[in-house]
């Protein structure tokens, strides 16, 4: 809890069955929604649990690896690489499924517009949405793939400014989007790490945080990570 600076751990015990969590959102009542290897968790206000997969309900894989929630509590599941469909629950507990995240962006423009929390299956960027390196604009989909880009984008995050940035699967680069065009910023002139960067963020204040991992060498086989604001590299914390 944020205002008491506690926390909680919930397991088997308590009512969750997954193994491992992909995905975590909090809807406007309050309910917390866990996705995972186990399929759709959501524990209430009250603390009760109910759980989802594809025998009780419309959910299209027991995978769920990205989760979205609508200004009105709709919820949007992503069910990993393997899986590009996405799972739709309407607030009347009925469900939808699209082939691919595109699809289910073309659908519901509007609708997913409005689904602000961070998340793996789109970036709603001003009237904009981006599914990883496309873009939608409500009539047309753009196709804004850097030229040093090969893969999928590990993490695509956008500030208030419309200014779009990007981990890549290269290990050291994030890519910037200006509105006008990319530019890149090497991690490793600033911040010396023999690693990859493996998550980014945007605080309210608009700083990005880069999360990055290190791979220590022969003779030493553990892993550490961290985490920094992209303004202030100095200001790095190993973890």
């Amino acid at each position: 809890e944020k205002s008491s600076q506690t926390y909680h751990r919930y397991g088997p015990l308590d009512g969750l069955p997954q193994q491992a969590i992909y995905a975590i959102a909090v809807d406007s009542a309050g309910n917390r929604w866990f996705g995972g290897d186990g399929g759709l968790s959501r524990m209430d206000s009250g603390e009760q649990w109910t759980h989802f997969t594809t025998v009780n309900s419309g959910l299209a894989n027991n995978w769920v690896t990205a989760m979205a929630v609508g200004a009105d509590g709709t919820l949007w599941l992503g069910h990993g690489t393997d899986d590009d469909r996405v799972s739709r629950r309407n607030l009347d507990g009925s469900w939808q499924s699209y082939p691919s995240r595109m699809a289910a962006v073309e659908a519901n423009y509007a609708a997913v517009r409005q689904t602000q929390n961070g998340n793996r299956l789109w970036t709603v960027v001003g009237s904009e949405v981006w599914v990883e390196y496309l873009v939608y604009d409500g009539a047309q989909w753009l196709d804004r793939t850097p030229s040093p880009a090969t893969v999928a984008p590990v993490t695509v995050v956008a500030d208030s400014t419309g200014t779009v940035w990007v981990s890549p699967t290269i290990d050291k680069e994030i890519y910037k989007w200006d509105g006008a065009g990319w530019s890149t910023v090497n991690l490793y002139t600033i911040l010396p790490f023999d690693g990859r960067v493996t998550a980014l963020a945007v605080a309210p204040d608009d700083r990005v945080w880069v999360g990055f991992e290190e791979r220590p060498g022969f003779p030493y086989t553990n892993r550490v990570a961290g985490y920094a604001p992209l303004s202030d590299l100095n200001a790095a914390v190993w973890l």
